[in-house]
């Protein structure tokens, strides 16, 4: 299972677990499970098949244990109506989206199929099960036939007004559903209130997708860099090659990035400058495999794209505009360690190179936590991880973000006494001169 698939599964799996926790808190043990759809329903649209259908049966009976709700005959039916579900939207997904994502309309149209049609399994399904269990809650079958087929009814239509805009909102697909259903909201003269709630909670789902994606990106770096790197890759020619490479974003008409030729030799350290927005940061994220583009490109002698990815990424270390996209781990020693974990070393060794990269980026050695540091403190931190490891390829965005002039120059240093090849996005350039050999800046 790739990051990305991992993070959504993890994140809105919680979802699924802790809605139904706080219902039934509230004493609302009519509608316990009915927040449990929409998060499972909305993973259909984010994952692989068999990891939506699987989330979607395993959730309901991890749900039931965990509110110890007495319903144990209902567990199969959410279980199967709900892992029909999310394979059916994972089949019409796939299907529809074959040869561009699926828009506000093909969503809406595929949630009220499948969830008419889970309305109509439920209600047959509850009706099987009465039937086997007559006495099910001490209700004639016949009513509690109706009310399963009644009351799930509500859910749905507020599943069709919500969730196809999540799921625009999370994969960024429909940049302008948000902004027509906000619209449609104040058409309706619905109080200011409910209008900025639907407002923040779109927020939410825009930021949930972003950490989901950079969490993604932590983890599939962290887990190449744990194997060392290999050897006789790519040794003999260039770190890096590029040649007529160019980016367009979806929905973009103009390319983010556009470059004829461009090698990186062994042991190059080369400043990538430029106004914002000129590309300097998709072309680091091109040689981390984490853009899509049309051209030639090879590190270390291989495409930074399927299976030889991980092969490339083993031997990266990128460091993130973003320091608290990088870290794993609560406090800094824990983080820091976790590239020399797996590599035979004893606690000492790993606790001795700690230390002696915490106090060559001027950080404190104790086991701070991560949320205690400055914003400065938090990027050397995290570029700390990322040296533990020891890359051959260094990607750094904005290393100097948030440090004084005393830090950037101590940073140039420690970074001009590796061997290793550096790509540094920066605007400073005091920085760059004092580290790099060579300039490229990137123009619109």
């Amino acid at each position: 299972m790739k990051a990305r698939n991992l993070a959504y599964c993890g994140i809105f799996g919680t979802l699924a677990l802790v809605l139904p926790m706080v219902f039934h808190a509230l004493g609302l043990a009519g509608v316990t499970f009915l927040p449990m759809y929409w998060p499972l329903i909305t993973l259909a649209f984010l994952v692989p098949i068999p990891c939506a259908v699987f989330m979607a049966a395993f959730i309901p009976c991890v749900s039931m244990c965990l509110t110890g709700m007495p319903l144990p005959p209902m567990t199969p039916v959410m279980s199967l109506e709900l892992a029909v579900q999310a394979g059916l939207l994972g089949i019409i997904r796939a299907c529809a989206g074959r040869t561009r994502p699926m828009g506000w309309g093909k969503t809406f149209v595929a949630l009220a199929v499948v969830l008419v049609f889970g309305r109509g399994l439920h209600t047959v399904l509850v009706w099987l099960l009465v039937r086997l269990f007559p006495n099910l809650q001490g209700v004639p079958h016949l009513a509690l036939t109706w009310m399963a087929f009644l009351i799930g009814w509500p859910g749905v239509a507020l599943m069709l007004l919500f969730t196809p805009v999540f799921i625009g909102s999370v994969t960024r697909q429909d940049g302008v559903c948000e902004v027509r259903f906000l619209k449609a909201l104040r058409r309706l003269h619905l109080p200011e209130g409910v209008v900025l709630l639907s407002a923040q909670v779109l927020r939410w789902f825009e930021a949930l997708s972003r950490d989901a994606e950079m969490l993604a990106r932590a983890l599939e770096l962290r887990r190449g860099g744990r194997g060392g790197r290999t050897q006789g890759e790519g040794d003999n020619g260039p770190v890096m090659r590029m040649r007529d490479v160019e980016v367009l974003y979806p929905g973009a008409s103009e390319p983010a990035l556009k470059i004829r030729s461009l090698d990186v030799q062994a042991g190059e350290k080369i400043a990538l400058t430029g106004r914002n927005g000129s590309g300097k940061t998709t072309l680091l994220s091109i040689l981390a495999g984490f853009v899509s583009y049309t051209g030639e490109v090879a590190v270390f002698g291989q495409e930074p794209k399927g299976r030889v990815l991980k092969n490339v990424r083993r031997r990266l270390g990128v460091l993130f505009e973003n320091p608290d996209d990088q870290f794993l781990f609560p406090t800094v020693r824990e983080d820091v360690g976790h590239a020399l974990e797996g590599r035979g070393l004893s606690r000492e060794e790993i606790d001795r190179r700690v230390d002696e990269l915490l106090t060559s980026l001027g950080l404190p050695t104790g086991n701070r936590p991560v949320a205690s540091l400055s914003r400065g403190q938090r990027q050397r931190a995290a570029l700390a991880g990322i040296l533990a490891a020891e890359p051959d390829l260094l990607l750094l965005d904005e290393p100097t973000a948030a440090l004084d002039d005393a830090e950037k120059m101590r940073l140039a240093e420690v970074l001009r006494a590796l061997p290793s090849t550096m790509l540094v996005a920066t605007h400073d350039k005091a920085f760059a001169a004092a580290l790099c050999s060579r300039t490229l800046d990137l123009l619109y």
